[in-house]
């Protein structure tokens, strides 16, 4: 902790807590909105019942829609999907319609009305209302700069173990501490 005498404030700690105390004072949509759209995180909304979705300016933001424009019309999301990860989207909502849950987030390209894709992650849980209805809420992230990275690093790993399966020379991968030979190429 910082010194009283010291000007710089103190560099951030986790106190003795707890989390729904918290999470009480978190009471003001525009507070929790705000650091949301902080952390680039639009959040959704699913009525089940009649299919609607609502969102937060940053979730349209993540659809490559103007946030600070309200939608003149109905946006079709499945047919915004990317035609080969669309069977598998669907299929993710009928298993989360059907009662069962999933815990894991899920990944799908999506195409903005300019023409160019992006990667989105979705979480989500199905939850029951005082009223009885089940809603979907959730969250979604832009991940196309992670997917990027991870394609590059596939690719080039691709790339290595072409060289080394198909050179006609031998070759020996070596520890540069050690000298020994690296066991997990036989």
């Amino acid at each position: 902790m910082a010194k009283h005498s010291d000007l710089r404030p103190p560099l951030p700690f986790i106190s003795a807590l707890d989390p729904a105390e918290f999470e009480s004072t978190w009471n003001d949509a525009p507070r929790l909105l705000r650091a949301l759209n902080a952390a680039k995180l639009g959040t959704w909304y699913w009525d089940i019942e009649s299919g609607r979705v609502s969102w937060s300016r940053g979730a349209q933001a993540l659809f490559g829609l103007d946030p600070k424009q309200p939608l003149r019309e109905q946006v079709n999301y499945i047919g915004l999907i990317h035609e080969e990860d669309r069977a598998e989207v669907i299929r993710l909502f009928e298993l989360m319609l059907s009662g069962t849950p999933s815990n894991r987030a899920y990944r799908h390209r999506i195409r903005w009305p300019d023409g160019s894709l992006h990667w989105l992650e979705i979480s989500g849980s199905l939850q029951q209302d005082a009223d009885g209805k089940q809603r979907v809420m959730g969250v979604i992230r832009d991940v196309s700069s992670q997917q990027a990275r991870e394609q590059a690093l596939r690719s080039s790993e691709e790339k290595f173990a072409q060289a080394f399966n198909y050179s006609p020379d031998a070759v020996v991968i070596t520890d540069a501490d050690f000298g020994e030979r690296d066991r997990s190429f036989r």
